[in-house]
């Protein structure tokens, strides 16, 4: 009987075995999340300050010429030889602005001019002579022919007036190609022209302001805050100039249709070009020896305003403040902060 059992059990064995192996093997445990220490969150602050604070607010004003002329080639396709001014620049009528290539114009002209010059001597030499033998003739009572004196003066004086015809006609192809001012003013305009760049007649090539006066304008609710006879500092480009509030009147406008303010420069070398414009720093409202933090550090939520503070066990807390002036960077504090409290800006 035992020997039964044993071979049944010799033969099971390999079938337990291989049901052990089906089983699904035994999944690693995961790793206990890595604990870190707490980490405060750093905070900057602030001071709270006592001084002076103002709300401004910056207009800007453009500038109105009394008079504006702009020029252009008369010719096209020309090289472009010379520019004689620089933005800036004070012109009389009558200054040469931009020139064009005129070189074999004025080698014409002075070949011309020399041709005038002999055509007039030669013309000078015979009449001298005629009007001799006239005089011999008269009294000798010579009767000596002179028509071709007579017919070599008329000759001449045709051949003189043709070459006076051809070189004005020089002279205002000449003048085509340059440009001149045609005001006393100043340059607010001249083009930049590239080595070996040509004439177009399409494109404006230089201005020049006349500048009686040099105005800038402010129109709008801005203008308002402006009265005649002010006198104010204004900024143009990175320089500070003075300048007086005028009526229309006084520059000689019409009465605008909209309310407008007209700012008069009193002094002169602005640089100013005809796009130009100007700003004006207007203090709106101004407090002195107040308290005040930046305008970041206080919150708002309906009516309600509080900053951020730092309590005795170190602790972000709010706290509520009153505030009345809030100025270009800072806001005023008349309750719930002393000077020198801290308070957190971010």
């Amino acid at each position: 009987m035992k020997i039964i059992y044993k071979s049944l059990l010799v033969l099971c064995l390999p079938f337990l075995l291989s049901s052990c192996a089906l089983l699904p093997a035994e999944e690693e445990p995961l790793s206990p999340p890595l604990i870190r220490p707490y980490e405060r969150r750093q905070h900057n602050f602030a001071t709270v300050l006592r001084g002076d604070i103002v709300l401004t607010q910056n207009i800007s004003m453009r500038f109105l010429p009394s008079r504006v002329e702009r020029f252009y080639f008369e010719v096209e396709d020309e090289l472009i030889s010379n520019v004689a001014v620089n933005r800036g620049d004070n012109v009389l009528e009558g200054d040469i602005l931009i020139e064009l290539e005129h070189r074999n114009i004025d080698a014409q002209i002075a070949d011309m001019e020399n041709e005038l010059h002999r055509a007039r001597l030669e013309r000078e030499h015979i009449q001298n002579l005629y009007n001799i033998y006239i005089r011999i003739r008269n009294a000798a009572e010579d009767n000596r022919d002179l028509s071709h004196y007579a017919n070599s003066l008329e000759n001449l004086s045709s051949e003189i007036e043709i070459i006076e015809i051809r070189l004005s006609e020089l002279h205002r192809l000449r003048e085509q190609r340059v440009i001149r001012s045609n005001i006393d003013g100043t340059v607010t305009f001249v083009r930049r022209f590239q080595r070996g760049e040509r004439s177009s007649r399409r494109t404006a090539v230089a201005s020049v302001s006349d500048k009686t006066y040099s105005v800038f304008v402010v129109r709008g609710e801005d203008a308002a805050i402006f009265t005649p006879g002010e006198r104010h500092e204004i900024r143009i480009v990175r320089e500070y100039h003075e300048a007086i509030v005028v009526s229309y009147y006084e520059i000689g406008l019409e009465e605008p249709a909209e309310e407008t303010a007209y700012l008069m420069l009193l002094d002169e070398g602005a640089n100013i070009q005809d796009n130009s414009y100007a700003t004006f720093l207007h203090t709106i409202e101004e407090r002195n020896n107040v308290l005040f933090v930046p305008w970041s550090a206080v919150n708002t939520i309906g009516d309600r305003h509080f900053v951020y503070i730092m309590d005795e066990d170190n602790i972000m807390a709010t706290r509520d403040v009153s505030i009345r002036l809030i100025g270009n960077n800072v806001t005023e504090i008349t309750a719930g902060l002393e000077e020198g409290d801290s308070v957190v800006i971010d």
